[in-house]
């Protein structure tokens, strides 16, 4: 993992902090503080906020056992953790240097003890853990196949936003391998790959339940959708209401601004409300 020879700082005084990282406000009410990202290259976007709000209504008890695929620089666990004291788990990233950011955020928030990241493939991931290791497990994969436009030449870019280590297929099949029966798999993905998302869920019995499609606003069409996936169980699906980052003003809807905010638990998927689609 190569480095700039100019000696690191220390962020708050706890963990080091490189020339090409800075210290960045977390949301506020994700107990607030700071996280550290890199100045280029891969930074979290509004998906892992979307991501991580999703997965937060989960009811988190100290016994769920819990794991992100491709955390980056652990934002997603790390906001889970803010928001629920009993979460326990593992984020996993195939990048050496991405991967030490993040334990790096994990001591700087005080959750090393609880968010443990490994450093390795996704692929390998069947060979260190056994069948129905997780009760949750989340992803924001890379949206794009490595047929699909132009590759990033920065590295980090790249393989976030690109199959070139795991396709959807892939990492379906990894994660039907890892949810005990009935777990729940939270994920986020391109509106336009949903059918061919929907149908790879279901060839490894990971059965789309909760389907949420997310707009940049009002006038476009959806850019994004979230989704609740469990292993097993029955076939319909619940469509529900579309979240829309902007309103038609180009302000952010009240929902996404509690988002931003770090008020996770906002976002209840309003079943009640939804459209119910059979299989």
């Amino acid at each position: 993992m190569s480095r700039p020879h100019t000696p690191p700082t220390l962020a708050q005084g706890r963990v080091p902090l490189y020339q090409d990282e800075s210290l960045e406000p977390l949301l506020p009410a994700a107990g607030g503080g700071a996280i550290i990202q890199k100045k280029r290259g891969y930074r979290f976007s509004v998906d892992a906020l979307l991501l991580a709000a999703l997965a937060a209504h989960y009811r988190y008890t100290s016994k769920t056992k819990y794991l992100d695929i491709g955390t980056g620089c652990g934002i997603v666990p790390l906001l889970l953790a803010a928001v629920h004291e009993h979460l326990h788990g593992y984020g996993v990233e195939i990048q050496e240097a991405v991967a030490d950011m993040a334990r790096r955020n994990c001591t700087l928030r005080g959750v090393d003890d609880r968010i443990s990241i490994l450093c390795m493939d996704v692929k390998a991931l069947p060979d260190r853990f056994q069948s129905g290791s997780f009760d949750v497990i989340t992803s924001n994969p890379p949206y794009r196949t490595v047929t699909s436009g132009r590759i990033n030449p920065d590295a980090q870019k790249a393989v976030a936003r690109h199959e070139i280590h795991v396709t959807l297929g892939e990492l379906l099949s990894i994660v039907a391998f890892l949810l005990r029966p009935k777990g729940t798999f939270f994920l986020v993905y391109p509106a336009g790959r949903c059918a061919e998302l929907i149908a790879g869920l279901r060839r490894v019995r990971l059965q789309p339940k909760r389907l949420r499609p997310v707009y940049p606003d009002p006038a476009h069409t959806a850019r994004l959708v979230l989704v609740e996936a469990h292993l097993g169980g029955g076939d319909e699906t619940v469509l529900e209401q579309p979240l829309f980052i902007r309103d038609q003003s180009g302000e952010y809807s009240p929902e996404m601004q509690q988002i931003y905010e770090g008020r996770l638990d906002t976002m209840r998927l309003r079943t009640a409300q939804g459209s119910r689609v059979g299989a």
